[in-house]
Protein backbone atom coordinates (compact mmCIF):
# COMPACT_ATOMS: atom_id res chain seq x y z
CA UNK A 1 0.00 0.00 0.00
CA UNK A 2 3.04 2.70 1.22
CA UNK A 3 4.23 1.70 -2.67
CA UNK A 4 0.90 2.59 -4.29
CA UNK A 5 0.49 5.82 -2.20
CA UNK A 6 4.69 7.04 -3.28
CA UNK A 7 3.85 5.66 -7.05
CA UNK A 8 0.84 7.98 -7.23
CA UNK A 9 2.09 11.38 -5.15
CA UNK A 10 5.31 11.14 -7.52
CA UNK A 11 3.01 11.24 -10.64
CA UNK A 12 1.05 13.87 -8.78
CA UNK A 13 4.45 15.35 -8.53
CA UNK A 14 5.69 14.99 -12.21
CA UNK A 15 1.90 15.95 -13.64
CA UNK A 16 2.21 19.15 -11.35
CA UNK A 17 5.79 19.86 -13.22
CA UNK A 18 4.96 19.29 -16.51
CA UNK A 19 1.91 21.58 -15.91
CA UNK A 20 4.48 24.44 -14.74
CA UNK A 21 6.89 23.54 -17.85
CA UNK A 22 3.90 23.67 -20.32
CA UNK A 23 2.05 27.12 -18.82
CA UNK A 24 6.08 28.20 -18.91
CA UNK A 25 5.88 27.23 -22.98
CA UNK A 26 2.51 29.08 -23.90
CA UNK A 27 4.03 32.20 -22.36
CA UNK A 28 7.11 31.86 -24.40
CA UNK A 29 5.60 31.31 -27.51
CA UNK A 30 3.29 34.84 -26.89
CA UNK A 31 5.16 36.65 -29.95
CA UNK A 32 5.51 40.59 -29.79
CA UNK A 33 5.33 42.63 -32.67
CA UNK A 34 8.29 43.68 -34.67
CA UNK A 35 7.76 47.13 -36.20
CA UNK A 36 8.98 48.44 -39.08
CA UNK A 37 8.80 52.17 -40.86
CA UNK A 38 7.03 51.60 -44.25
CA UNK A 39 3.33 49.90 -42.54
CA UNK A 40 2.37 50.88 -38.89
CA UNK A 41 1.22 47.35 -36.96
CA UNK A 42 -2.03 46.22 -36.28
CA UNK A 43 -4.09 47.49 -33.56
CA UNK A 44 -5.49 44.90 -30.44
CA UNK A 45 -3.87 42.26 -32.97
CA UNK A 46 -4.03 38.33 -32.35
CA UNK A 47 -0.77 36.57 -32.26
CA UNK A 48 -1.73 35.24 -35.58
CA UNK A 49 -1.54 39.17 -36.83
CA UNK A 50 1.63 39.77 -34.72
CA UNK A 51 3.32 36.89 -36.94
CA UNK A 52 2.18 37.43 -40.21
CA UNK A 53 3.16 41.31 -39.71
CA UNK A 54 6.63 40.28 -38.21
CA UNK A 55 6.80 38.40 -41.40
CA UNK A 56 6.48 41.46 -43.26
CA UNK A 57 8.43 43.54 -40.92
CA UNK A 58 11.67 40.52 -41.22
CA UNK A 59 11.27 40.05 -45.54
CA UNK A 60 11.53 44.60 -45.86
CA UNK A 61 14.80 44.45 -43.08
CA UNK A 62 16.47 41.22 -45.24
CA UNK A 63 15.19 43.03 -49.03
CA UNK A 64 13.29 40.62 -49.97
CA UNK A 65 12.10 40.16 -53.27
CA UNK A 66 9.67 42.38 -54.57
CA UNK A 67 7.04 39.29 -54.75
CA UNK A 68 7.71 38.21 -51.38
CA UNK A 69 6.65 41.72 -49.91
CA UNK A 70 3.66 42.27 -52.02
CA UNK A 71 2.55 38.88 -50.95
CA UNK A 72 2.93 39.94 -47.22
CA UNK A 73 1.02 43.19 -47.44
CA UNK A 74 -1.67 41.00 -49.48
CA UNK A 75 -2.18 38.45 -46.55
CA UNK A 76 -1.59 41.34 -43.61
CA UNK A 77 -4.44 43.35 -44.91
CA UNK A 78 -6.32 39.88 -45.03
CA UNK A 79 -5.42 39.00 -41.72
CA UNK A 80 -6.43 42.76 -40.47
CA UNK A 81 -9.16 43.55 -42.73
CA UNK A 82 -11.32 40.34 -42.08
CA UNK A 83 -10.27 39.29 -38.64
CA UNK A 84 -12.73 41.35 -36.09
CA UNK A 85 -11.84 39.05 -32.73
CA UNK A 86 -10.31 41.75 -30.16
CA UNK A 87 -11.31 44.88 -32.07
CA UNK A 88 -13.20 46.89 -29.81
CA UNK A 89 -16.33 47.59 -32.42
CA UNK A 90 -17.57 48.34 -35.86
CA UNK A 91 -15.69 51.46 -35.70
CA UNK A 92 -12.13 49.23 -35.64
CA UNK A 93 -11.62 48.78 -38.82
CA UNK A 94 -8.15 46.77 -39.55
CA UNK A 95 -5.77 47.13 -42.79
CA UNK A 96 -6.53 50.86 -43.43
CA UNK A 97 -2.49 51.29 -43.36
CA UNK A 98 -2.23 48.87 -46.45
CA UNK A 99 -4.38 50.48 -48.78
CA UNK A 100 -3.47 54.20 -50.58
CA UNK A 101 -3.76 56.85 -48.51
CA UNK A 102 -6.28 58.86 -50.32
CA UNK A 103 -8.49 56.12 -50.01
CA UNK A 104 -8.70 55.08 -46.43
CA UNK A 105 -11.22 57.15 -45.19
CA UNK A 106 -13.98 56.03 -48.27
CA UNK A 107 -13.03 52.53 -47.85
CA UNK A 108 -13.07 52.65 -43.54
CA UNK A 109 -16.61 54.33 -44.15
CA UNK A 110 -18.04 51.40 -47.10
CA UNK A 111 -16.22 48.57 -44.71
CA UNK A 112 -18.17 49.90 -41.57
CA UNK A 113 -21.55 50.04 -43.86
CA UNK A 114 -20.77 46.58 -45.46
CA UNK A 115 -18.62 44.24 -43.23
CA UNK A 116 -17.94 45.91 -39.45
CA UNK A 117 -21.61 46.11 -39.53
CA UNK A 118 -22.28 42.59 -38.76
CA UNK A 119 -19.85 43.31 -35.05
CA UNK A 120 -22.75 44.05 -33.33
CA UNK A 121 -25.45 41.02 -34.24
CA UNK A 122 -22.45 38.54 -34.14
CA UNK A 123 -21.45 39.20 -30.41
CA UNK A 124 -25.24 39.37 -29.44
CA UNK A 125 -26.24 36.24 -31.56
CA UNK A 126 -23.09 34.23 -31.02
CA UNK A 127 -20.60 36.00 -28.29
CA UNK A 128 -16.94 38.20 -28.76
CA UNK A 129 -15.78 34.88 -28.86
CA UNK A 130 -17.20 33.73 -32.32
CA UNK A 131 -16.04 36.78 -34.15
CA UNK A 132 -14.53 35.82 -37.02
CA UNK A 133 -10.36 35.36 -36.25
CA UNK A 134 -8.42 34.58 -39.05
CA UNK A 135 -5.33 31.84 -37.60
CA UNK A 136 -4.09 30.23 -40.82
CA UNK A 137 -3.65 31.10 -44.78
CA UNK A 138 -2.59 28.84 -47.65
CA UNK A 139 -1.03 31.09 -50.64
CA UNK A 140 -2.26 30.08 -53.89
CA UNK A 141 -0.97 31.84 -56.41
CA UNK A 142 1.21 35.30 -57.09
CA UNK A 143 1.74 36.50 -60.58
CA UNK A 144 3.16 39.79 -61.73
CA UNK A 145 0.49 42.15 -63.53
CA UNK A 146 0.13 45.40 -64.79
CA UNK A 147 -2.72 46.53 -63.02
CA UNK A 148 -4.86 49.97 -63.57
CA UNK A 149 -5.79 52.02 -60.49
CA UNK A 150 -7.27 55.78 -60.77
CA UNK A 151 -7.13 55.86 -64.18
CA UNK A 152 -3.00 54.80 -64.24
CA UNK A 153 -0.94 51.51 -64.96
CA UNK A 154 0.76 50.31 -62.48
CA UNK A 155 3.58 47.47 -61.81
CA UNK A 156 1.81 45.28 -59.33
CA UNK A 157 1.03 41.61 -58.20
CA UNK A 158 -2.47 39.57 -57.78
CA UNK A 159 -2.50 37.32 -54.70
CA UNK A 160 -4.29 34.32 -54.34
CA UNK A 161 -4.55 33.08 -51.01
CA UNK A 162 -7.31 31.08 -48.64
CA UNK A 163 -7.79 31.43 -45.03
CA UNK A 164 -9.04 29.45 -42.06
CA UNK A 165 -10.67 30.87 -38.96
CA UNK A 166 -10.99 29.78 -35.58
CA UNK A 167 -13.50 27.15 -34.67
CA UNK A 168 -16.64 29.24 -33.22
CA UNK A 169 -20.36 29.49 -33.30
CA UNK A 170 -20.52 31.65 -36.43
CA UNK A 171 -21.32 29.56 -39.15
CA UNK A 172 -18.46 29.28 -41.32
CA UNK A 173 -20.56 30.11 -44.82
CA UNK A 174 -20.84 33.81 -43.55
CA UNK A 175 -17.11 34.10 -43.93
CA UNK A 176 -14.51 34.79 -47.02
CA UNK A 177 -12.15 31.95 -47.84
CA UNK A 178 -10.94 32.45 -50.79
CA UNK A 179 -9.87 35.43 -51.49
CA UNK A 180 -7.88 37.59 -54.77
CA UNK A 181 -5.47 40.61 -53.17
CA UNK A 182 -4.52 42.90 -56.13
CA UNK A 183 -1.29 44.81 -54.90
CA UNK A 184 0.44 47.88 -57.04
CA UNK A 185 3.77 49.31 -56.02
CA UNK A 186 3.04 52.95 -55.16
CA UNK A 187 4.51 55.56 -53.00
CA UNK A 188 7.73 53.37 -52.21
CA UNK A 189 5.67 51.33 -50.94
CA UNK A 190 2.98 47.80 -51.95
CA UNK A 191 -0.64 48.86 -51.53
CA UNK A 192 -3.78 46.72 -51.32
CA UNK A 193 -6.32 47.96 -54.49
CA UNK A 194 -8.58 45.37 -54.13
CA UNK A 195 -9.98 42.26 -52.75
CA UNK A 196 -12.49 40.65 -54.21
CA UNK A 197 -13.27 36.43 -54.38
CA UNK A 198 -11.55 34.05 -56.77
Amino acid sequence: MKKIIVALTCLLCLTSITGCFNKKEEKQEQLTIETNDVYQPPVAATQPQIRVYNELTEALKQGNSSEKVAELVAVNFVYDFFTMYQKSGKDQVGGLQYLPTEKQEEFKTYAQLKYYDNYDAIVSQYGAESLPNIIMHEIKKVQAEKLIYNQLTYDGYIVDLDVQYQESKLPSDVVKTKMRVQVIWNQERYEVIAVEDY
